[in-house]
């Protein structure tokens, strides 16, 4: 019953802030998600809004979660390269000031290292 009497009130405030038709927030959705967990006669009082979209929030709501917690993506652009390497590249353009991008990163080829021309 306390349940029920929560979820009227909260229509009721949702419904006062009516313009062309009820705007709802983000809190009315949560809220809405959360009553339709706690309490099982949750479709019974609820007119403001389907019960088919209650259940779509909370689905969208448990789709973000995973896509946040399982995309742990490195960032985009070109890796970082270490700093040993980045002072063995500017002494290489100091001591050779005729050698440019391309002969340097020849040689750092030669030795191992793949970089390309734009990060030299």
């Amino acid at each position: 019953m306390a349940a029920e009497n929560l979820c009227l009130r909260q229509q009721v405030t949702t419904l006062s802030r009516k313009r062309p038709r009820p705007n709802l927030k983000k809190t009315d959705r949560i809220f809405c998600v959360w009553m339709s967990r706690l309490w099982p006669k949750w479709k019974s009082p609820l007119s403001v809004v389907k019960p088919e979209t209650v259940v779509r929030w909370h689905r969208m709501g448990f789709k973000l979660y995973w896509n946040r917690k399982s995309c742990r993506a490195p960032r985009p652009g070109r890796p970082k390269i270490d700093a040993p390497l980045r002072r063995l590249i500017r002494q290489m353009s100091r001591d050779n000031p005729f050698w440019g991008t391309p002969m340097i990163q020849k040689i750092l080829v030669l030795l191992g290292f793949e970089v390309s021309t734009a990060t030299i």
